[in-house]
Order: C-alpha cells, then sequence, then structure tokens
C-alpha cells in the first residue's frame, strides 16, 4: 500500500473518531440530524477541496508544468 493511501486511511480514521468523541460528549446536541450532517458535510467537502488543490500544486511543481509555460510566456 503506497504511503499517500496510508496518509489518508489514517486521517479519515481520526477523522471519525472525533467526530464520534464530539457526538459522544454531546456538542451536536442542539445542532439537530440536519445540522450534524451539514457539518460534517462541509468539514468533509472544504477538506476534500483543499487536499485536492494542494495535491495539483504539488503534480504541478513536480512536473515543472508551470515553468515551463511561464518561460515559454517570457520569450515573447
Amino acid at each position: 500500500m503506497s504511503h499517500t493511501i496510508r496518509i489518508m486511511l489514517a486521517s479519515v480514521t481520526l477523522f471519525i473518531i472525533a467526530y464520534g468523541l464530539l457526538w459522544y460528549a454531546g456538542l451536536f446536541d442542539d445542532l439537530g440530524f440536519h445540522g450534524t450532517v451539514a457539518a460534517v458535510l462541509g468539514v468533509l467537502l472544504t477538506s476534500g477541496l483543499a487536499i485536492g488543490l494542494m495535491a495539483a500544486m504539488f503534480h504541478s511543481n513536480r512536473t515543472r508544468h508551470d515553468e515551463d509555460v511561464h518561460r515559454a510566456n517570457w520569450r515573447r
């Protein structure tokens, strides 16, 4: 199993444990079902977007695609 997949699984596991502990502590009682689902989806979608953008930036930096485009525009 690759290192990236292990990190992703560990992150999801920690997320589930943290939300389980918060639920057990009663911190979601006032939100109700729909508020809790909205909070969980908001955190998941925001985290997914951030991870996706960081992965795109890392890939772009590693392949030097941005540098090639910058140099092509500089020559004009």
